[in-house]
């Protein structure tokens, strides 16, 4: 009777050891490999980008680095993106805080979606704020409006899908659920 219980309680550690390491498996979406951000602010603008994912199933990343260890700027956003997303279609924007410099990385879809123009224009848009967080966030809105035209076309609608503090996405379901 005791090996019958002791083989139980083997059994139910173990399962719940493959559970958390199965939970454990998570992507980010806002590396702050410089630490520019409190864990408030990384956390909130960590979920408007996992809303854009899955409103619209485009990965939309940003990375502050203050160096990117010996690699240069383009070949790291590459690196940063896929290490830390399995969805090969969005895009990365790097700020090399230590050099000032940026690189961009886009993948599958995203390359049709975000042109030089969209890309400076949500450059500009986190560049031209004060703080980190202000110009991500401000880099996120610019991201959203262009994927509402590209997922809606040219009648997309004025309402934002994300807002601080809001949890409702859209109806319908995005691709990526398909």
């Amino acid at each position: 009777m005791t090996k019958k219980i002791f083989a139980i309680l083997i059994a139910l550690v173990m399962g719940f050891t493959f559970v958390v390491s199965a939970s454990a498996d998570t992507y980010m979406h806002v590396a702050d490999n410089a630490n520019k951000l409190s864990s408030s602010e990384h956390e909130e603008l960590e979920n408007i980008a996992i809303k854009l994912e899955n409103a619209y199933g485009i990965c939309v990343m940003i990375c502050i680095a203050d160096e990117t260890t010996g690699m240069y700027d383009d070949a790291y956003a590459e690196w940063i993106y896929t290490g830390n997303t399995d969805n090969e279609n969005g895009i990365i924007l790097l700020h090399n805080d230590g050099e000032n410099t940026y690189a961009v990385f886009t993948s599958g879809n995203a390359d049709e979606m975000f042109d030089d123009e969209t890309i400076a224009e949500m450059r500009d848009a986190y560049d031209s704020n004060d703080s980190y967080y202000g110009g991500i966030y401000d880099y996120y809105q610019v991201a959203e409006e262009y994927l509402e035209k590209a997922y809606y076309g040219s009648d997309a609608s004025d309402e934002p899908v994300i807002t601080i503090g809001e949890t409702e996405e859209k109806d319908g379901v995005a691709f990526i659920w398909l």
